[in-house]
């Protein structure tokens, strides 16, 4: 669900990884991060030879963060209207 106003820093939390098989409809897939007090920003994702997800983003306009996923493993929902 997107978050209610006022309830983080900004629009840059959440960051979430959601999929889809046509570029129309999407299913949320994995939260990232969540925080009320940080910022993550410029996400990057592709998709290796070995099938795996790597990641990069701004972690709290401190570092780097890298996260490397398996695809296998994501539980998808439905969004619908914003809502997860």
């Amino acid at each position: 669900m997107v978050p209610d106003e006022g309830t983080t820093k900004s629009y840059r939390s959440p960051l979430n990884i959601a999929t889809s098989k046509d570029g129309v409809n999407w299913d949320a897939s994995l939260v990232l991060e969540d925080s009320k007090i940080s910022q993550y920003s410029y996400p990057s994702i592709i998709q290796g030879k070995d099938g795996m997800l790597h990641c990069v983003y701004t972690w709290r306009r401190q570092k780097i963060k890298y996260v490397k996923i398996d695809p296998s493993k994501l539980v998808s929902f439905p969004i619908k209207d914003g809502v997860y």
